[in-house]
Formats: C-alpha cells, structure tokens, sequence
C-alpha cells in the first residue's frame, strides 16, 4: 500500500465525513453507460483534475476534493510539487476499505508526463487488485507551464 496515501487518509477520513459535498450523478451517454464526470481546478501553479466516478463514495469523493482544495494534502499525499502525479483505484475497492485506505489505492508523483503518471498507478493498482473491474484513474496533477 502506499504509505503517503495512507497517512494522508487516516488524517482526513474522519474530518471527510463532515466535509459539505455537493454530489450529483453523471450524466449517461448514448451507450446507457454513465459518462465520467471531471472537475477541473487550477490553484497554486498546478491543474488538478478530479474523475468523477460513479463508484466513488461520498466520502471518498470528500478526501478528493480536500487533496485538490489543498495544497498541504496534495504535499503529503504526493511529494513536493512540480512534476506529474495521478491516483488511480480499483472500482471494486475504492478509496477507502476496512477503516483504512484500500490496498488497491496507489498514488504516484515526481513523474515527467502525465501519460507516465497514469501508466504507473494504473499498473500498480492493477497489480494490487484483487479482482474485479480494471483500475482507473481518479485524480491528476499537472504543473502548469508558463
């Protein structure tokens, strides 16, 4: 499991809970297939993109948007700013499992592109599934470039 994730959540699960959230549900496409929705926020010289999923829990969806309202969260949770990170959880487990953070969960940063930061916490979370649906990326980080 990540421990940066994990010491990130334990800080915030339980102030998540009381966290106001304003929680609709994505819109279906044409294919009867709910459409992801992404919530785009820029703040403190980084873009920070969070994916909507339908699985994701209220409170899940909560410590998301503390990790994006927040640069001190996205510090702990992904290192010093300035390169690319990304978060990606298995649908079947999400954030939050047990109490603690889902094994599945994998955050990773200080990488040089965005394509690399989604790769690698997909290939991570997909390793550490244990079964299911295929992990899929729930929040990015992107510096933004003068």
């Amino acid at each position: 499991m990540n421990r940066r994730l994990a010491r990130f959540a334990g800080l915030v699960a339980a102030a998540a809970v009381a966290l106001p959230l304003a929680f609709s549900l994505p819109p279906t496409g044409a294919s009867g297939q709910a459409a992801v929705q992404a919530q785009v926020r820029e703040a403190d010289g980084v873009r920070i993109t969070i994916y909507r999923h339908a699985f994701i829990r209220p409170d899940e969806l909560a410590i998301l948007d503390a990790i994006a309202a927040n640069p001190e969260a996205r510090a702990m949770l992904l290192g010093p700013a300035g390169d690319f990170a990304a978060l990606a959880l298995a649908p079947n487990d999400g954030l939050m499992q047990g109490g603690g953070v889902a094994a599945s969960a994998q955050a990773v940063a200080q990488l040089p592109d965005l394509a690399s930061a989604r790769n690698r916490a997909l290939e991570l979370c997909d390793a550490a599934r244990r079964g299911g649906d295929s992990c899929v990326v729930v929040l990015e980080v992107a510096p933004l470039r003068q």
